[in-house]
């Protein structure tokens, strides 16, 4: 029974014990005094049975409660006003079913949310502009991340923290979606690593499961969102510069990027909460695996939409992947820096992250 209903009868309970030849005008007021976050039901009904005895011979009674009624996963709850609250609850939600309108309205930039037990957790950035590209002075450029173009996005969107994993990936086929494809790990591990082995048409088939899952508009990232997310305000190369170590990513650590030494050669996939988010709090925005966007390859930016939406015309038999992988060297794993793949092609270096498209 919800909280608040249950307070409704309580109420109703004690008053009508109260006789109706009373005389006199009585009150009861309820505050946070003594039930900590929330009322605790055995407190407020002694004390409405205290006021209740107390009351015999008043003309009129009433009872108030101080404070507010908000909404959560779906559920009514009275809080009192001076209630000292534990924790933001937009930023720190960790219920299990899809955002409410309210909830959706009320997160912020860098706020995060589940919609699922076993969906990816996704993080709120903020709307703004970017310089979409690099400068023709900037290290390793190639033609195909030119011309430089501004990008504005109108209004701010989920995208995932981390690449979905391959826990998130066999939980999809265990409810019966992504076409029963269970991907190879390679033998390096399921669980938090990133799932692999995936084509662009079977990350659109995750896509898929989870928005009819959740009633909700899930994606792949657009390539601007995704350069977007990658630099987090940022213009150098890496969000947290102009150099790069295998301390800070995983790639070739035999070749080397800006003023860095070489560094370890890992060979593999690791678990996508390594190394340290960006300041938006993505994670593995460089190197692990690529990931796939939403885009059709095209060999420059002529032509770019300039809102952040996808790129879709022309032939898209090729999509755009972003971030670098295990393999490869580090100048690719730049922000700028963009590649194809064949959108049926399954490799052991391309996994995808998720855009969600949030309610304004």
């Amino acid at each position: 029974m919800r909280l608040a209903t249950t307070i409704a009868l309580v109420l109703a309970t004690v008053l009508g014990a109260i006789p109706g030849d009373a005389q006199t005008p009585a009150a009861l007021a309820i505050s946070n005094g003594g039930y900590q976050n929330s009322p605790v039901l055995r407190a407020m009904r002694r004390a409405l049975r205290d006021f209740a005895s107390q009351a015999r011979g008043p003309e009129m009674a009433g009872v108030y409660f101080a404070g507010h009624g908000i909404e959560i996963a779906g559920k009514n709850w009275l809080i009192p006003v001076d209630a000292k609250l534990k924790m933001d609850i937009a930023a720190k939600r960790e219920a299990t079913a899809p955002l409410s309108a309210f909830e959706e309205q009320a997160l912020k930039p860098k706020d995060s949310f589940k919609e699922c037990a076993q969906c990816p957790e996704m993080v709120v950035v903020p709307a703004g502009s970017f310089t979409m590209g690099s400068p023709d002075s900037e290290e390793g450029r190639i033609e195909e991340e030119g011309p430089q173009h501004r990008v504005t996005f109108g209004k701010a969107f989920g995208v995932g923290r981390f690449a979905v994993t391959f826990e998130e990936w066999d939980a999809c086929v265990a409810d019966g979606g992504c076409n029963g494809y269970k991907p190879s790990d390679e033998g390096w591990g399921r669980g938090r690593r990133p799932a692999i082995n995936v084509s662009w048409d079977d990350a659109r088939a995750y896509v898929g499961w989870l928005s009819r899952k959740t009633g909700r508009t899930y994606r792949l990232l657009t390539e601007a969102e995704r350069e977007y997310v990658t630099r987090a305000g940022t213009t150098t190369p890496f969000w947290w510069g102009a150099s790069i170590s295998t301390q800070q990513a995983n790639y070739n650590g035999n070749y080397t990027y800006g003023t860095e030494a070489k560094g370890v050669s890992r060979r593999q996939t690791v678990p996508v909460d390594s190394f340290q988010p960006n300041p938006w709090g993505l994670y593995q925005v460089h190197g692990n695996v690529w990931e796939w966007t939403e885009d059709c390859w095209h060999d420059n930016y002529s032509g770019a939409p300039s809102d952040g939406s996808a790129w879709t015309s022309g032939g898209c038999s090729d999509r755009v992947i972003r971030g670098g992988a295990w393999y490869f060297y580090p100048g690719l794993l730049r922000a700028a820096f963009r590649l194809w793949n064949s959108s049926d092609s399954r490799d052991n270096v391309v996994g995808f992250r998720l855009g969600r498209t949030l309610t304004p």
